[in-house]
Order: structure tokens, then C-alpha cells, then sequence
């Protein structure tokens, strides 16, 4: 059975008593609710559906912790639960038709012509600026590859425990990881351009 710190809480949950339970899945809450929510934003890419993935996440566990059978690390389990919700929301959201008169619909169309757009040289200089850049690019990926890339570097997650939480083999992982690579630097070439012509001025 492998150790984690999170066991005893876990266990907490699978109580008969309501306010053992309640006490235990609050702190698991507490604990993880905005790591759930910053893997979500990553992936879905605005707060209002990163928000709900993140809710409906903790119903989902709330609802299964009873299923647990302490064969994994607790967060990996919660991190698939998070990757699967937010590559089903990504998707709908993709999916979803671009229709005049669409206030939500045209503010994407819109924010994607933005995205293409040339910015002022001197947006370059701003730290937030160039790290949205970054992250428009990151969501441009396919979801699996995002998901993977989000693990990996933002939430700093090992081969093996990116493998754990997308139900994959860590060849899987690394495979992705270098599909990813080749695209983010297609996509991030003007990013680094930029860059570099300001750093020679």
C-alpha cells in the first residue's frame, strides 16, 4: 500500500459517523481546492468554468471517496478526477458554435483575433503580459498534450505521477511531453522574437 500524508483524512471520510466525515472532506478541501482550481483554470482557460470543474471535482470525490482503496497516492487520484472534468469542459467548450448575436460566443471569436494581433513593442517589457502570451499559446494545444504540459511544469508533478493521474504509461507521458515541446515552439516563436529584439536595444 503506498504511504501518503492525506490517508488518515481519507480514512476520515469512509466513516459511518457524518461529522467525522465532514470534518476530514473540509480539510481535504482546504487543502487542495486551489491547486484543483489553478490545474482546472490551466486547462479550461477562464475562471467561470474552472470554477465549476472545480466544484464539481470535490462533489465527484465526496461522492466516491468511499471507493478509495489506498492503492495510490491520495492527490494523484484527485488529479486525474481534476484532468478528466477539465478536458470534458475544454472540449464543450471548443465545441461550441460561434453564432451572431452570441454575446459569450463572439467575445471568443473575438478574443481570438485579439490573440493575433501585433502587440505594442513595449508590452514585451511586461512580465503578465508575456506569461498570458505563454498560456494562450500553452491552450492551444490538444487537451491531453495541455493536461499534460500543466502537470508536468506548472503543478510540477513526476513522470510517474503524471502517469498515475492521466491513467497512461510514463512512455505515454514523455511522448506527449515531446509532441508538446514541437509544438509550443512553433507557437511561441514570436514570443521569443519579441523578446530577443528587446533585450538588443
Amino acid at each position: 500500500m503506498t504511504q501518503d500524508d492525506d490517508f488518515e483524512l481519507v480514512r476520515c471520510c469512509q466513516s459511518e459517523d457524518p461529522e467525522v466525515q465532514e470534518a476530514a472532506f473540509r480539510n481535504l478541501y482546504d487543502r487542495y481546492q486551489d491547486r484543483v482550481y489553478n490545474t482546472a483554470f490551466r486547462i479550461v482557460g477562464n475562471a467561470s468554468d474552472a470554477m465549476e470543474v472545480s466544484q464539481e471535482v470535490f462533489l465527484t470525490i465526496f461522492r466516491k471517496i468511499g471507493e478509495f482503496q489506498f492503492g495510490s497516492r491520495f492527490f494523484t487520484w484527485l488529479y486525474r478526477i481534476t484532468v478528466n472534468l477539465s478536458i470534458d469542459r475544454r472540449r464543450k467548450i471548443n465545441s461550441a458554435p460561434l453564432m451572431v448575436g452570441d454575446g459569450a460566443t463572439a467575445g471568443r471569436a473575438l478574443a481570438v483575433l485579439a490573440d493575433e494581433s501585433e502587440p505594442a513593442p513595449d508590452a514585451w517589457a511586461d512580465v503578465e503580459f508575456v506569461e498570458e502570451r505563454v498560456q494562450r499559446c500553452i491552450g492551444r494545444l490538444s487537451p491531453k498534450l495541455q493536461a499534460t504540459v500543466v502537470l508536468r511544469y506548472l503543478e510540477e508533478l513526476s513522470y510517474s505521477e503524471i502517469a498515475e493521474a492521466m491513467s497512461c504509461s510514463i512512455g505515454t507521458v514523455k511522448s506527449r511531453l515531446n509532441r508538446a515541446h514541437r509544438t509550443l515552439e512553433t507557437f511561441l516563436k514570436p514570443v521569443i522574437e519579441a523578446l530577443a529584439a528587446g533585450g538588443e536595444e
